[in-house]
């Protein structure tokens, strides 16, 4: 403190600057004249601008690899979006041939006794209830029970 005193005292009768640099146990003063300190001042600002630090170098890469990974994942998005919909179209266009099929399934005529037997034979001797499989007698007929 009496140091610091002291060189204000000496810098104010010659009329120089004092110039403080860092802080804690790394701070150092500089004496300077009134000119060298606005070009100093000017020569550092340009040299840490052109010299970025390891930690600036570090946290630029950084965001430059954050940037790229969000971008990406963007991509992928607009893919999935992209598989999902031309799926569901699939989908939509299956649906739609298969109801075709069922209009244009043709259907066995009254006049064709083998598929009219066949159709009879299938039924024969089941419950006609809707989800009862019971056997019975009679022909398309229900159970009491159901």
């Amino acid at each position: 403190e009496e140091e610091i005193a002291v060189l204000q005292r000496l810098a104010g009768d010659l009329q120089l600057q004092i110039v403080r640099e860092e802080s804690g146990k790394k701070r150092r003063f500089q004496v300077q004249a009134p000119g060298e300190a606005e070009t100093s001042k000017a020569e550092k600002v340009e040299d840490t601008a052109a010299k970025p630090t390891a930690s600036a170098a570090a946290s630029s890469m950084l965001a430059g690899l954050h940037a790229e990974r969000l971008q990406r994942q963007q991509a992928q998005a607009v893919e999935r979006t992209k598989e999902l919909q031309k799926a569901q179209n699939e989908i939509k266009q299956a649906k739609k041939a298969a109801k075709k099929e069922k209009a244009k399934a043709p259907t066995a005529d009254d006049d064709d006794l083998d598929a009219l037997l066949m159709e009879f034979s299938t039924q024969e001797r089941t419950c006609n209830f809707a989800g009862c499989k019971e056997k019975i007698n009679t022909l398309m007929d229900a159970i009491s029970k159901c």
